[in-house]
């Protein structure tokens, strides 16, 4: 049988579109039962065709110190660390095609390639996303339109290049179902009596600008509302913190960490859904927001209305009180509910999508 290899050093211990995207590819590969599947992780342990990899992961404190004295980040030095530990298991499956998202992973399996005439095709999905050439790969895929055309404009070729987004796990009896908000609010220690505006995201200021979020809806405490925030620590995290601390009071907010698989019923326990980012390759959480039926408050960009089309509010979140007016004024009806989980389902399921990932991938590997 074909063999198919995904390959995600920060998977197990780093929440990311990266690492959600390659777990499910894994799981929605399998079921196709078209190929021999294999996930190569950096942490959770191994069985069946998953294992973990040894890596000096990045967010460690061996990472940090390493990185000072070698002056390397430290995601690159997990990567590198990754590649070398993941060899050993290249060598012994020999797979037909990788499937990557971490741009320096995919450039040391280019080199180990050439080095050993090894024969297996690399599959470089451009979350981040990168920009051209795509020297160091067989085939990239391009989340969007708008990617794939920055692509062809630095000389990338068309043959080179497939537009498949992000896939998200949702069931199309998904579109009609009303959770019990009640119920679910008293399970996850949520109140009852306000409305909850969720983000979800890396905990940090210079990329998600969770500092611009609660700066905004501090002017909100008075008015009923609760701010939920789920994502990632990170070194930027105490800072965002500490000035939660200072401006909302305790009963208005929670900031905490929960695993991928519980971010659903947290989505359905909200009322808006905020991000406030200026940029994405692919504002992943937005469609899952989205395929909740949850209203959509985002930066206005191209990538956001490419992302979301007619299913979201955008506003100019450089502006301040843009968004604290844009929440207090946003609300969506029972039937725009249906019709955004109707959009997130047809463009954005694995359902739909998987037979254009099995069709790339023949493709690339000439399956």
């Amino acid at each position: 049988m074909n063999k198919v290899m995904i390959m995600c050093s920060g998977l197990g211990h780093v929440s990311r579109g990266y690492e959600s995207f390659s777990q499910e590819l894994y799981l929605e590969l399998l079921k196709t039962k078209k190929y021999e599947v294999f996930l190569l992780k950096g942490k959770g342990g191994s069985k069946g065709n998953e294992s973990s990899i040894l890596s000096i992961r990045r967010n460690s404190k061996i990472a940090s110190s390493i990185s000072r004295f070698f002056k390397i980040s430290t995601y690159d030095l997990e990567q590198y660390s990754f590649f070398i530990f993941s060899i050993p298991s290249l060598l012994k499956i020999k797979p037909g095609v990788i499937v990557y998202s971490d741009f320096i992973l995919g450039v040391m399996l280019w080199h180990l390639r050439k080095w050993l005439n090894l024969e297996y095709k690399l599959l470089f999905s451009n979350g981040a996303p990168n920009g051209p050439p795509f020297t160091r790969c067989d085939h990239v895929q391009q989340l969007l339109p708008c990617h794939y055309e920055t692509g062809l404009k630095g000389g990338t070729p068309p043959e080179k290049q497939s537009v498949i987004p992000y896939g998200i796990s949702m069931n199309e009896s998904d579109i009609y179902f009303s959770p019990d908000v009640n119920l679910l609010r008293s399970r996850l220690n949520l109140p009852q009596n306000k409305k909850i505006v969720v983000s979800v995201g890396a905990i940090n200021q210079s990329h998600k600008r969770m500092c611009y979020l609660i700066e905004e809806f501090a002017l909100l405490q008075d008015k009923g509302y609760f701010l939920l925030i789920l994502g990632q620590q990170t070194i930027e995290t105490k800072g965002v913190m500490e000035l939660a601390a200072k401006l909302l009071h305790p009963n208005n907010y929670l900031i905490t960490s929960v695993n991928h698989d519980q971010v659903s019923e947290f989505y359905q326990a909200s009322d808006i859904f905020v991000l406030c980012s200026f940029s994405e390759g692919l504002p992943r959480v937005s469609i899952e927001a989205m395929s909740h039926g949850l209203p959509i408050i985002i930066h206005d960009y191209d990538i956001a209305h490419q992302t979301l089309g007619d299913n979201a509010w955008y506003i100019d979140m450089s502006v301040k009180n843009s968004l604290t007016n844009a929440i207090l004024t946003t609300h969506c009806e029972k039937e725009k509910q249906v019709i955004q989980k109707q959009m997130a389902f047809n463009t954005y399921s694995w359902i739909k999508l998987i037979p254009s990932y099995t069709s790339m991938i023949n493709s690339v590997a000439k399956f």
